[in-house]
C-alpha cells in the first residue's frame, strides 16, 4: 500500500502480509523522483553556470572600461604636468567648453524628440514613427513629418479603397440596395437575434 505524500509515495511499516516494508514498487517511484529531481538539479544547474558567465562578462567588460579610463586620466594628469599655468587654464577652460555643448546638445535633442512627439499627435500620426521623422532640427523634422504624413494618408486611402471595392449588396429581386435599406436590413436582423 503506497500512500501520496506531498510529490512521493512512502510505504507504511508493513507490507499486506505483515512482513517487511514492500521494497519494490516504492523503489521504483522513489528512482523517478530521483530522476526528476536530478533532472531539475541539472537544470538549476545550467541556469546558475549561464548567470555565472554572465556575470563573469559584464565584470570582465567593467574592468576592460576602467582600465581605459584609469590609462585616459593617466594620459591627462601627464599633459597637465607638462603644461604652464596659462596652458593649464587655456585647458580646463576647453574642456568645460566641449562639456557645456554636450549638454546643451542633449537637452536641444530631448527638446526636439518631445516637440516631434507632440507635432505626430497634433497630426494623427503613431509616436512609433519618431525615428523615421525626427531630423537635425525643428524645420528639417517638421518638413520629414509632412512627407511622411502624405505618404501614410495615401496609403491609407488606398487601403481604404481596396476594401471598398467590390459588388454592391443586392436585395431579393437582384436591385441593388440603397444604404439605408442595407442599414434597416441589418437592424431588424440585429432585433431578431441574428447578426
Amino acid at each position: 500500500m503506497h500512500v501520496l505524500f506531498g510529490r512521493r509515495f512512502f510505504t507504511p511499516f508493513l507490507s499486506a502480509d505483515g512482513g517487511a516494508p514492500e521494497g519494490g514498487a516504492a523503489a521504483a517511484d522513489n528512482k523517478d523522483d530521483k530522476g526528476a529531481a536530478s533532472t531539475t538539479e541539472d537544470v538549476a544547474a545550467q541556469i546558475e553556470a549561464a548567470k555565472e558567465a554572465g556575470r563573469a562578462e559584464a565584470r570582465v567588460a567593467y574592468e576592460a572600461e576602467l582600465a581605459q579610463k584609469l590609462e585616459e586620466g593617466k594620459t591627462e594628469a601627464a599633459k597637465l604636468a607638462q603644461m604652464n599655468a596659462d596652458e593649464k587654464a587655456e585647458y580646463e577652460r576647453k574642456q568645460r567648453e566641449e562639456a557645456l555643448a554636450k549638454r546643451e546638445a542633449d537637452i536641444a535633442s530631448r527638446e526636439l524628440r518631445a516637440e516631434t512627439i507632440k507635432t505626430l499627435a497634433d497630426k494623427g500620426l503613431p509616436a512609433d514613427v519618431l525615428d523615421l521623422v525626427i531630423g537635425a532640427d525643428a524645420a528639417d523634422t517638421a518638413k520629414r513629418i509632412d512627407n511622411f504624413k502624405g505618404q501614410f494618408d495615401k496609403a491609407v486611402q488606398a487601403g481604404v479603397e481596396a476594401r471598398l471595392k467590390g459588388k454592391t449588396p443586392t436585395t431579393g429581386s437582384g436591385a441593388a440596395q440603397s444604404p439605408d435599406d442595407q442599414a434597416r436590413a441589418a437592424f431588424s436582423t440585429a432585433l431578431k437575434g441574428g447578426f
